[in-house]
């Protein structure tokens, strides 16, 4: 299951990619993800993710990911699934690494360094279609 899990989450991941870095705002329109801290974060700490605007009753994947040689790279190992409300709200703990092992597009991986690049947290649908994403700052 946990397998099953980590493969839907990367595609899911690796789509969002490509919207993220074709609309360059960081997040798409289908939602607000706030997070709890977002800054000063240390490897191994426990943040709270807030979405609110996405699709109601509907499994979602919450991660944390960047850009590393125009590569979107997230961090499969570390993906909740959360199950948005009937008002298309959610919200759930996640671990957070400093450095990580990213899954890219393809099934590849890259090294990310979020004390080097800029790392987010998103939140996606299954295929990746919809959610959002904001920056976070390790220190």
């Amino acid at each position: 299951m946990q397998k099953k899990l980590i493969a839907k989450a990367a595609a899911a991941f690796a789509l969002a990619g490509g919207l993220t870095l074709a609309s360059q705002a960081g997040a798409s329109a289908a939602g607000t993800v706030s997070v709890t801290p977002a800054t000063g974060l240390t490897s191994g700490a426990t943040v709270t993710v807030s979405a609110t605007g996405l699709t109601a009753n509907l499994e979602h994947f919450v991660g944390l990911c960047g850009t590393v040689g125009g590569q979107y790279a997230c961090d499969a190992t570390g993906v909740v699934s959360v199950t948005t409300n009937a008002s298309g709200a959610a919200s759930t703990p996640l671990t957070v690494k400093k450095t990580f092992t990213g899954t890219v597009g393809g099934g590849g991986s890259v090294t990310v360094d979020c004390g080097a690049v800029q790392c987010v947290i998103g939140v996606y649908n299954a295929d990746g279609s919809a959610g959002a994403s904001t920056n976070v700052a390790f220190s």
